[in-house]
């Protein structure tokens, strides 16, 4: 995401599964930029950690059998 672009952020990464298989529990981007102080030293990341490792934010999901 580049908030100066012309462009506007779209989806451009995935999980895919099926739910035959397997169930969503949870799911988020992260995205370090939006993250309190706090939250990033609970989680021991920079506020640049994203920014600076992709321009993709990571797709986390967890994920449990059916």
């Amino acid at each position: 995401r580049q908030d100066d672009s012309s462009y506007g952020p779209g989806k451009l990464d995935y999980i895919v599964i099926s739910d035959a298989d397997l169930k969503v529990t949870h799911s988020f981007l992260l995205d370090t930029r939006l993250l309190s102080d706090e939250m990033l030293a609970t989680i021991q990341l920079s506020r640049d950690a994203i920014p600076e490792a992709s321009d993709h934010l990571p797709v986390v999901a967890d994920l449990l059998p059916n």
